[in-house]
């Protein structure tokens, strides 16, 4: 959606379709395909065993036998590994969570509605016995090979210390830090090119006849050059039901000046000062070949009024423009209009600068040939249109009603404003992505100091693809780059947003505290996933490279370069700021500010919402029996004892838990 904002319309188009087309992805993701995954499993893969399914024992599971019927504190499992041993006490219908010695590497279990008392141990497992799984995290095999480089490599690695120093990630968090900041004072130098831009390869046949066209064969002396047309009488356009995406329905009309009038002898001293100025004008950049803007030749300069008057002075002796009535003077000119005197000011030239419509003078134009050449850079065409703009801004200074609304316009200009309008759109584009992103990863996370590491990460990343550009590939800011580096700003997101939700959901979902195991939960969990996913998109890159367009090979370019420093930021600089500098427990966390800054009195007394009884990082129930997991304890569902005696003694044990 950040493209869509592009005053250019195709761009804007293109914005809006890519984010509709994000959209209905995820819509189909989070419907179609889970849909279609259960249908799969329920009534395709196992229609031949759901007679039997009820009593299938799940699979990686086993019958584990405690040491007595009851199990009190103190006792461990007999039958489980040793790593395994817990003490467990469960009360009633609490959901108390009781974690084991080997709590940070085993994660934590639960059992719902056991009782106060546990049985003899199951002799078979089934849908409906009460379970409670241990996780092991430290025991869990990859299942591929990415997993495994990530498991045994990359994690150890990381957390390889020196004197209590992290030293590869401290490595890294400085090196890419240096790197990012080097990479972002080149993207501050990124500029519009000071050369045309080509849109072919230099070998290519395109390329080469433009080249012969324009060294090896004659054209006229000015035709090269860029022409501007100056219209007086014309005060605007009107374009009522114009809509940008149908251009070319409703393109309006233009609004003429009732107050113009060339009869006028103060208007035609206007006109001719108008004239007079621009064969004088000084240039003083370098998108002008000369020190003036217009050519000093006849031809350069089309300024039709002293060769009108010097034509009816010729037929009319004795009279001028000036004093003569106003119809001899406009029937005279629509004779003048059709009439060719010379070489320059040919019929179809007259028509052009003397507009009659439905038989009355509606404006009068002047046109030059400029010193700037077509093919200038858009950066020198921006300051020559400064020149112009100056020129035009003397011209209407002072002058009577109806002559003072004069405008220069060329085609040339026209594509400056789009090529303006494209890099205007790249730099709306980069201020609205940076704010989205730290929103969203507000949403995610929910946290503060985890959502800052990852938009610095953003930030770096984006600086490195721009600086690319600059240091090792000497482009511009031109066209293509625009609008590829807006579409790749996105990319440079989702890695980082996906590592810092592991991040978060460690602590929530599974009960970390420690930067240290939440680091090593989220590498576990999604370092395998993004990895993949960065291969992915960087071959959908690859692809590009074989067009012919400059603007797709830049394109494919800026994809695969942000890709490869988006996955390389997200794995090495932030994940090692996650584990140097990340939160523990709550810290940075919404509702742990709020408590900071006295939010949760003030809802409490004002809302009646008590902020501190929400418990974000609550750990979840349990463990579905698909997931490969270890088995801890097999506890059985029994009655309650009526022991008055009995329940008081766990009722004690549970609360010293």
């Amino acid at each position: 959606f950040a493209t869509a904002i592009s005053p250019i319309m195709p761009v804007s188009t293109f914005g809006i379709l890519a984010a509709t087309a994000i959209l209905v992805n995820y819509l189909m993701v989070i419907t179609l395909t889970p849909a279609a995954v259960a249908v799969y499993h329920v009534y395709i893969r196992n229609i031949c065993k759901r007679s039997s399914s009820e009593n299938v024992e799940p699979s990686g599971m086993h019958e584990v036998v405690t040491s007595s019927p009851a199990v009190g504190v103190g006792t461990e499992s007999k039958g489980a590994p040793p790593h395994l041993a817990s003490s467990v006490v469960m009360g009633g219908n609490s959901k108390d969570v009781v974690h084991s010695k080997n709590a940070s590497s085993l994660g934590q279990f639960s059992a719902a509605g056991a009782s106060s008392r546990i049985s003899s141990p199951a002799k078979k497992l089934t849908r409906k016995a009460t379970l409670a799984f241990v996780i092991s995290e430290e025991q869990e095999k990859p299942t591929t090979a990415i997993e495994a480089f990530f498991h045994k490599r990359y994690i150890p690695a990381m957390k390889w210390k020196c004197r209590g120093i992290f030293v590869l990630p401290l490595v890294m968090l400085v090196v890419f830090l240096v790197y990012g900041v080097t990479s972002m004072v080149y993207a501050t130098k990124l500029s519009s090119p000071l050369e045309e831009e080509q849109w072919f390869p230099t070998n290519h046949m395109f390329t080469t006849i433009q080249e012969d066209l324009n060294n090896k064969y004659m054209v006229g002396s000015l035709e090269e050059y860029v022409k501007i047309g100056m219209p007086f009488g014309i005060s605007g356009i009107d374009r009522p039901g114009f809509n940008k995406y149908k251009p070319d329905d409703n393109r309006g009309h233009p609004v003429f000046d009732a107050a113009f009038d060339l009869y006028l002898e103060e208007s035609q001293q206007a006109f001719a000062r108008a004239c007079s100025l621009i064969s004088t004008k000084q240039c003083d950049r370098n998108g002008c070949e000369r020190d003036t803007l217009v050519w000093p030749t006849n031809e350069a300069l089309l300024c039709f009024l002293p060769d009108f008057q010097a034509w009816f002075a010729t037929r009319n002796p004795g009279y001028s423009t000036v004093n003569c009535t106003r119809d001899t003077f406009y029937s005279e000119l629509k004779v003048y209009r059709q009439t060719s005197t010379s070489q320059l000011y040919t019929v179809p030239v007259k028509k052009k600068l003397i507009g009659f419509i439905d038989g009355d003078l509606k404006y009068a134009a002047i046109q030059f040939t400029t010193t700037m050449h077509d093919d200038v850079a858009t950066a020198e065409k921006g300051k020559v249109r400064e020149v112009v703009d100056d020129l035009v801004n003397e011209i209407n200074r002072g002058n009577p009603p109806g002559m003072e609304n004069a405008f220069g316009s060329a085609g040339t200009f026209v594509w400056f404003e789009t090529e303006r309008g494209l890099v205007r759109g790249f730099y709306m584009g980069m201020i609205i992505c940076f704010p989205m992103a730290f929103l969203m990863l507000m949403l995610s996370t929910s946290n503060v100091i985890v959502s800052m590491l990852a938009v610095i990460s953003i930030g770096l990343i984006v600086s490195c693809v721009l600086g690319m550009c600059k240091m090792f590939l000497g482009w511009a800011l031109g066209t293509g780059e625009a609008i590829a580096g807006i579409i790749v700003i996105g990319f440079s997101v989702d890695y980082v947003i996906h590592l810092g939700h592991m991040y978060v959901d460690a602590n929530r979902a599974k009960g970390f505290i420690h930067r240290i195991d939440r680091f090593t939960y989220s590498a576990r969990k999604m370092a395998g996933t993004v990895f993949a996913g960065a291969i992915t998109t960087f071959g959908s890159g690859l692809p590009l490279f074989a067009c012919q367009l400059t603007f797709f090979t830049k394109m494919g370019t800026l994809i695969s370069g942000t890709i490869a420093f988006s996955i390389c930021y997200s794995l090495g600089f932030f994940m090692s700021a996650c584990l140097l500098f990340g939160p523990n427990g709550r810290v940075g966390d919404l509702i742990w500010i709020a408590d900071i800054i006295g939010l949760s009195a003030c809802m409490k007394n004002i809302c009646g919402v008590d902020l501190s009884r929400v418990d974000p990082h609550k750990p979840e129930g349990l463990v579905s029996p698909h997931t490969k997991v270890r088995p801890a304890i097999v506890v059985s569902p029994v009655q309650p004892s009526s022991s008055s005696a009995s329940d008081e003694k766990d009722t004690k044990v549970n609360n010293a838990l």
